[in-house]
């Protein structure tokens, strides 16, 4: 049996055919450059980040004013917002029933402004439907009972 010379790795093709001969590794050992840094050094300010939430470049406003009558189409009712606050609140029409569609918003309107009317006391809020008693009226009674 006759032995054939082991031919190096560093002077063959390789197997996809390209013609391209591989680099003979360096005797030396492997030396690698070090990576450049994922994240830069120097610190971003805090007013150039860009902020979550909304697109960077357009400040946050408001559509309407806090206190006016708004239709919510999930619900397919009208609301307004408390100043301050967060909170909505439904509107009701005269007879006590949320006010509902998109075409009602005179009727919103003026159920906003009922609503205003009772919170600065120029109004007496609507009684209740049926006559129903309340502890307010009960003790109302009481009280005229005794004097």
């Amino acid at each position: 049996m006759v032995k054939t010379p082991k031919r190096s790795d560093t002077h063959s093709s390789p197997a996809d055919g390209t013609g391209a001969a591989r680099r003979p590794a360096r005797a030396g050992g492997i030396v690698s450059a070090a990576p450049p840094p994922v994240k830069s050094e120097t610190p971003v300010p805090a007013a150039d980040a860009p902020r979550r939430g909304r697109r960077p470049g357009r400040p946050k406003t408001r559509r309407q004013s806090h206190g006016s009558a708004w239709h919510w189409r999930q619900t397919d009712g009208w609301y307004y917002t408390l100043p301050g606050t967060k909170k909505r609140v439904p509107l009701f029409d005269e007879d006590g029933a949320r006010v509902r569609g998109k075409d009602n918003k005179e009727q919103a309107r003026l159920a906003l402004a009922r609503v205003k009317l009772v919170e600065q006391g120029e109004r007496a809020p609507a009684p209740t439907a049926g006559g129903e008693w309340l502890v307010a009226r009960v003790c109302s009674e009481y009280i005229q009972y005794c004097d």
